[in-house]
């Protein structure tokens, strides 16, 4: 039998809307990898069933693409658990009542896990098609190792 998961990686974003869709790609590329200990599952980054499922672990860790004033392609790592995205973390989302909102929420609720943290891609293409510019595909494999090493000090630090 396997031990349950004790991490939840979502990744959160829509396909069919260009770069939005770099979260759902970096899950399925973690998922493939069969880390112990973690769950990880797609999202469309709508707030309240968001809300849910942050509430019922201790440790989360969001996947996304970041509307941002960064370079394209920049990975930007942003801790959530004070429950509150400053002005100077400069994360959008273009989710209606999306993660940010979801996150605010849930921390006034006290609702949100232990461990938050948000991993994303600065992407610039949000538009009806699918695909992602090189320079946000060039990140995936920097972005896959931060979120396993990521995952490896959570996991090590729950045993």
């Amino acid at each position: 039998m396997n031990a349950p998961e004790k991490i939840l990686v979502l990744g959160i974003g829509n396909e069919l809307r260009g770069e939005d869709g770099i979260g759902i790609y970096l899950a399925r590329k973690l998922k493939a990898l069969s880390i112990p200990g973690v769950r990880v599952e797609e999202h469309s980054g709508e707030g309240t069933s968001l809300l849910e499922r942050l509430s019922q672990y201790n440790a989360v860790l969001l996947l996304d693409c970041v509307y941002a004033d960064r370079p394209l392609g920049e990975i930007v790592e942003i801790d959530l658990t004070n429950g509150f995205l400053s002005r100077e973390q400069v994360y959008s989302s273009s989710h209606q009542f999306g993660v940010s909102e979801a996150v605010r929420l849930a921390g006034v609720l006290g609702k949100l896990p232990e461990r938050c943290r948000l991993v994303g891609i600065v992407g610039r293409h949000f538009g009806y098609g699918r695909g992602f510019a090189p320079e946000v595909l060039q990140a995936v494999p920097k972005a896959i190792a931060r979120v396993q090493q990521i995952l490896q000090e959570w996991n090590s630090s729950t045993h």
